[in-house]
């Protein structure tokens, strides 16, 4: 039942009515949801952010270490208002309107980027990181993309193991708490280095990267797959199982592509198809995919990015979610499918 006596929820209705109008929706209806390892989060056009499940860890942000089953509304410092969140597996990251994040729950490895290895139940500013465009978080560890004067700058934090920060291999050793730079694009020669998607898995991160020489609007959103961390089952996509301790542009995705997705033993992506969207307007593309054979439907683990067949007619997919050793996309035609681990009763092959 939706309450409009929390902070956020009474300053939403006076101050957000052009992010909310602006799309069409009303204030409280649900523009994002995210899901993490048995907890979900929704975000309204408006700004609220509502969150329910388990709490062990204070990824619930209400301050308390306990599960709640039905939603509670987290109060971000300042009652700021939110534009995105992801989800790791026990820990949360919101971007407000204002470009700051801030993080909760499991922090032991620095996942949070608060200075401090610990949990907390309650939403902490993101240290040494302003101006946020994207945020993504993994296990144990966690990124932003952030605006800079010369193109997006990428900053990672939390655990460093198999390399899933990119900082080279002098960063090995421990946990980083705070956000740190990663410098590998701005020293690279290639001309996709400009980071604006992240997506981070159990051990790897993936990165799209648009072109830094364009000025076309439709360059700067899409791009090329950057990827490091750890390379079982091909999952790096660079034609091996070694891992990657800085980013690496995958040389056999030579497409551009509007995202990518990092699982636990798979990475998906989504190509950018000028002119080809669904009828509410929403881009569409093909599906690539590479790494654990069967979290991808293919006899042999695929170490390079492969177009993903195994749907009749190749549908064009407008989104893709990814857990540990699941899949799931929607089409073009608004038809949603799923694939991969069934222990616990997921959804069929394919439904309205």
């Amino acid at each position: 039942k939706r309450s409009f006596d929390h902070p956020s929820e009474r300053s939403m209705k006076k101050s957000v009515t052009s992010s909310a109008g602006g799309h069409g929706h009303e204030i409280w209806e649900i523009s994002h949801v995210c899901c993490g390892d048995m907890f979900t989060s929704a975000v309204t056009w408006g700004g609220a952010l509502y969150i329910w499940g388990s709490g062990s860890r204070g990824q619930l942000g209400t301050g308390l270490f306990e599960d709640s089953w039905a939603p509670k509304a987290v109060r971000i410092p300042g009652g700021k208002l939110v534009r995105t969140i992801a989800c790791g597996k026990e820990h949360i990251i919101a971007v407000s309107y204002d470009g700051m994040a801030y993080a909760w729950g499991k922090g032991d490895k620095g996942q949070l980027g608060v200075g401090r290895n610990e949990d907390s139940p309650y939403p902490k500013q993101v240290q040494g990181i302003a101006d946020v465009v994207c945020v993504a978080a993994g296990e144990d560890h966690s990124g932003a993309i952030c605006r800079a004067e010369e193109g997006n700058q990428l900053y990672m934090w939390g655990s460093t193991e198999m390399g899933k920060l990119g900082l080279g291999a002098g960063a090995m050793s421990s946990s980083d708490e705070a956000p740190t730079l990663v410098k590998a694009f701005a020293k690279s020669s290639e001309t996709y280095k400009i980071p604006v998607w992240l997506s981070c898995g159990q051990y790897n991160t993936a990165v799209v990267c648009a072109s830094a020489d364009s000025d076309d609007p439709n360059d700067k959103a899409t791009g090329r797959v950057w990827t490091f961390g750890g390379g079982w089952f091909g999952r790096l996509g660079h034609g091996d199982m070694e891992n990657q301790l800085e980013p690496k542009i995958i040389q056999h995705l030579t497409i551009r592509v509007r995202s990518v997705h990092c699982a636990a033993y798979h990475t998906c992506a989504i190509s950018y198809e000028p002119r080809v969207f669904n009828e509410a307007g929403e881009p569409a593309g093909d599906l690539w995919v590479w790494g654990r054979n069967r979290c991808i439907c293919e006899r042999d683990h695929q170490k390079v990015p492969t177009k993903f067949l195994q749907i009749d007619g190749q549908p064009k997919v407008t989104c893709v979610a990814t857990t540990d050793m699941n899949t799931m996309i929607v089409t073009a035609a608004g038809i949603m499918w799923a694939w991969g681990d069934n222990r616990n009763g997921g959804p069929p092959k394919g439904a309205d």
